[in-house]
């Protein structure tokens, strides 16, 4: 089985300005770059090491293009402003 490499934006995309560093592995991620949910397995320097959430062919993706799910998104953001 050969790896899965991440998909080159067209236009020169930019990783996301609000990158998520995860610290727990199991921990449920996004993967912006290659645009898949994905569970932490491992970090090596920059490489963030993914599978799919009901298992499959790890992959990794710079620590760049991470960021905190969706819907992990959204409840952080309402809960900020309801800070505010």
């Amino acid at each position: 089985m050969s790896p899965v490499y991440p998909i080159i934006r067209p236009g020169g995309a930019k990783p996301p300005a609000d990158p998520y560093l995860p610290s727990r592995k199991g921990e449920l991620v996004f993967d912006a770059l290659n645009d898949r949910l994905g569970v932490l397995m491992d970090r090596v320097g920059r490489l963030i090491y993914l599978r799919p959430e009901r298992g499959g062919a790890e992959w990794d993706v710079d620590q760049d293009w991470v960021v905190r799910p969706p819907a992990a998104r959204s409840d952080l953001d309402d809960r900020e402003r309801k800070a505010k």
